[in-house]
C-alpha cells in the first residue's frame, strides 16, 4: 500500500527577546514598576504558548515579583507572578499564558513587563540601577506562509 504525504499549513513557533534595564522601568509611585515595549509587538493572529523569564538580584525589598502581559492584564502572557526575583542572579523562571490568552490575538499587541516589591519600586531600582531583566515570549504565529 502506497503511503500518501498531505499537505498542511505550517504554523511555526517564534519567539520575541526583550532585553529591560531597571532603570528603564516606569515608578507607578508604589510597589510596581513597568516597561512597556511598545516598539516590539507580538503580531496579530498569534497565539502565546508561555514566557522565560531570566532576571534577579533585585536586592533592596525582601521580595520581587515578575509578571509579562499587557497593559490591560499584566499576567496574560506568563500567568501568575513569577516570584524569587530577588536571589543571586540569574533566577529563571517559566509561565504558561492566563486561560484568557488562549485566542489568538486581534492584533498587533505590545508587551508589558511589571516588576512587583514588597515595599515601593523605588528601592529596588535604587538598589539595582543597573539591573537587568531579560524575557522571550514563546508564540504561535498563526498567519505563516511556511509549508
Amino acid at each position: 500500500m502506497a503511503t500518501q504525504r498531505r499537505k498542511f499549513k505550517a504554523d511555526v513557533v517564534r519567539s520575541i527577546q526583550i532585553a529591560m534595564a531597571l532603570a528603564n522601568f516606569t515608578d507607578g509611585g508604589g510597589t510596581v514598576g513597568t516597561f512597556d515595549a511598545s516598539n516590539i509587538q507580538l503580531p496579530a493572529g498569534s497565539q502565546v504558548l508561555g514566557v522565560k523569564i531570566v532576571g534577579g538580584n533585585f536586592s533592596g525589598d525582601t521580595t520581587a515579583s515578575v509578571s509579562v502581559g499587557t497593559s490591560g492584564t499584566a499576567t496574560l502572557f506568563s500567568g501568575a507572578a513569577k516570584t524569587g526575583f530577588e536571589a543571586a542572579f540569574p533566577v529563571t523562571a517559566y509561565g504558561a499564558p492566563a486561560a484568557e490568552a488562549d485566542a489568538a490575538i486581534a492584533a498587533a499587541t505590545p508587551i508589558r513587563c511589571s516588576v512587583t516589591g514588597a515595599a515601593d519600586f523605588t528601592s529596588i531600582v535604587t538598589a539595582n540601577a543597573g539591573g537587568k531583566l531579560y524575557v522571550e515570549v514563546y508564540y504561535l504565529d498563526l498567519n505563516s506562509k511556511s509549508k
